[in-house]
């Protein structure tokens, strides 16, 4: 399941939990019409999974199997990253359909049990259980909600929204990731070129994969400098944040500041105060071409408004990180 790099392996994942948090929405939902909607929605995405990965899940069955699957597949640190990835997802995008937010919370819970990642508030021998997992997921989701205080003047709704779509425009011009997603993935659905590879990509967890997908979770991309968007965008991390847009980046940020909180401070307090620098850093460049820009259009440019509006969000991320270290 999982090749030398842990890439395909990390990848897979993420789309089996994607599944796993949609058919737990399935099977709550209680309106008949949306229910058909979803399970067709299910169905074609565990068909490219299948077709994929060489697999054999059934799209309106949880087995303890495919929970098992997963635990062995996810080396210790990146458990608690990909949990976080899934805390993001919208298990029907690109599809607009409502699903019972405690539904899909209860799935994120089943796989905190399964997987049991490492938590400080929890130490290292917590006993798994359901009330462990949905207390686990009760304290990321508390951490999630403050994250996005630091980006209260934003519609959150929409910086999701964006971040699925942001991410794909991103990935298309990622040759590795495109024959994946566009061929086995969006082909169920009818779909070809760039739109089956958006369609593809927000099927298997939209920003999840294209900036988490091979190797970096939980928005380390931002710090790391590596990572699918990064190459995609030309090889620059400032030139990925600034293809996502303000609401792509504010999406992926809030993930960056849930990790930051949960996994890197509990890890290091000095690799916490370098990723506030390393955010810092992103800020000034975008701030750089902010300046660039604003010599050469109006004032109102829409580039020009969307540089600064990336700056604002690099600079929200960078405060909100630096009160938590200090309380920490």
């Amino acid at each position: 399941m999982v090749d030398p790099d842990g890439d395909v392996g990390y990848e897979r994942c993420v789309a089996h939990g994607v599944l796993i948090l949609a058919q737990y929405a399935l099977a709550a939902e209680n309106n008949k019409e949306r229910a058909a909607k979803q399970r067709l929605v299910v169905q074609e995405a565990v068909k490219a999974f299948n077709e994929t990965y060489s697999a054999h899940l059934q799209a309106e069955m949880v087995a303890e199997q495919e929970f098992a699957e997963i635990a062995e597949a996810l080396p210790e640190e990146r458990k608690l990253p990909y949990v976080i990835d899934l805390l993001f997802v919208d298990p029907f995008a690109p599809y607009v359909l409502k699903c019972s937010r405690d539904a899909v919370d209860c799935g994120l819970a089943a796989i905190v049990e399964a997987v049991q990642p490492t938590l400080p508030e929890f130490g290292d021998d917590w006993v798994a259980t359901a009330q462990a997992g949905q207390e686990i997921v009760q304290l990321l989701l508390d951490s999630q909600k403050d994250a996005a205080k630091a980006h209260k003047h934003l519609d959150v709704a929409k910086m999701f929204m964006f971040g699925v779509g942001g991410a794909a425009l991103i990935a298309i011009t990622a040759g590795a990731a495109a024959p994946f997603v566009g061929t086995a993935v969006g082909a169920t659905a009818g779909l070809s070129g760039a739109a089956a590879l958006l369609h593809g990509l927000a099927m298997i967890g939209g920003g999840s994969l294209a900036a988490g997908g091979w190797g970096m979770a939980g928005g380390f991309w931002i710090l790391t400098g590596t990572g699918a968007l990064v190459g995609a965008a030309g090889g620059s991390t400032t030139a990925a944040l600034v293809s996502l847009g303000a609401e792509g980046a504010r999406a992926e940020l809030m993930k960056l500041q849930v990790t930051f909180k949960q996994v890197i401070i509990p890890r290091s307090k000095r690799e916490a105060a370098d990723a506030i620098a390393t955010v810092l850093l992103r800020r000034d460049e975008v701030r750089e071409s902010h300046h660039d820009a604003a010599k050469r259009n109006e004032d109102d440019a829409p580039a020009v408004k969307a540089l600064e509006r990336l700056g604002q969000a690099l600079t929200d991320a960078a405060t909100w990180m630096a009160r938590v270290l200090e309380q920490a």
